[in-house]
């Protein structure tokens, strides 16, 4: 059995499934049946044996388990292929843009330029991405004239704006750990910076302001103005957030009620199954098209806790088939 493949696809959302194999389906007669074979294995609850497998693809032929073992070794270097793709997806066009100069096409250069980095999409990238193409551009532009208007000034801003948000993720969540025990850890560097931070307008930097928030939150729990804060953009610009900082900063916000409300604070369990709520219908807290068993028994007791318990019926029965994977 294809250890990476079949493991993968039992992963997949529809969404990546349907991507792998239109992927795979490359107009050859081999690739059909890898789409054949990734479709049905991506359907099966429990994986298939190599025989029900090799019966489904090839359904007129004897049973060869050389063949089979092929397939699926040839299955699984395609699937890292494509995860492969999937993680770097965002960089693939600067490397492209690169390549296109290298090889003195120009035209076809600038109109991928034009096409990928627009003002419209800036907003949604990140930092480092937005670097990664304005150092690109100053690349291309001052290479061969050096009296060419330049955006120095700038890239030095984003790599700024990349250092002050890597190091607040990673503050908080030094923060999230101090509070499960005695270790505490040095945050010397970030209160150096924590004026540079507040000088910027964060009103344009929405996941800066979000994740200041929470560190000032997190390190001190009876900072009311910063929870509120905090929750004011969660709400207003959540939307924008990256996947993974959105995920992280609802888990933040969640546990922070959590411990609050276990310390007898009133209204914070409320909160937290209110973030819940919100987390799982807009499906930042998902992963995939899942439910963790870790955050479906939270919702659960915190429903349970407050006495919702119409609630929490509807809900379990909402879930059921999302989490019975994870538990």
């Amino acid at each position: 059995m294809a250890d990476l493949a079949t493991e993968l696809l039992q992963t997949f959302s529809n969404k990546e499934k349907k991507s792998f194999i239109a992927w795979l389906r490359d107009g050859s007669k081999k690739g059909e049946q890898l789409a054949r074979l990734a479709t049905q294995i991506g359907k099966a609850n429990l994986i298939p044996d190599n025989k029900e497998l090799f019966k489904l693809i090839f359904p007129d032929q004897k049973y060869d388990g050389q063949k089979i073992n092929q397939y699926l070794s040839h299955l699984n270097r395609t699937g890292q292929k494509f995860l492969l793709n999937h993680l770097e997806h965002s960089y693939q066009p600067i490397a492209l843009v690169r390549e296109l100069h290298r090889r003195g096409l120009v035209k076809h250069r600038d109109r991928l330029i034009k096409k990928t980095y627009s003002k419209t999409k800036l907003k949604m990238m990140s930092y480092r991405e937005q670097y990664e193409w304005e150092r690109l551009i100053f690349d291309l532009r001052y290479q061969n004239n050096r009296e060419a208007k330049h955006n120095l000034a700038f890239i030095d801003h984003l790599l700024d704006l990349d250092f002050f948000l890597s190091k607040l993720r990673q503050a908080c969540s030094l923060r999230s750990h101090e509070a499960l025990g005695s270790e505490k850890f040095d945050y010397s560097l970030l209160e150096s910076l924590t004026p540079r931070i507040n000088a910027l307008p964060l009103n344009d930097h929405p996941v800066i302001a979000a994740f200041l928030h929470a560190y000032q939150f997190l390190s001190d729990p009876n900072n009311e103005g910063a929870w509120v804060s905090f929750q004011k953009i969660l709400v207003s610009k959540g939307d924008f957030f990256g996947e993974e900082d959105a995920k992280n900063l609802y888990l933040l916000a969640i546990n922070y009620c959590i411990r609050r409300a276990n310390q007898g604070i009133t209204g914070m369990a409320k909160q937290a199954l209110d973030l819940y709520e919100s987390g799982i219908e807009k499906g930042t807290l998902l992963d995939g098209e899942y439910l963790s068993s870790f955050s479906y028994r939270n919702v659960v007791a915190l429903g349970i806790y407050l006495r919702k318990y119409k609630w929490v019926e509807r809900f379990i029965y909402q879930q059921e088939g999302y989490i019975t994977r994870f538990i």
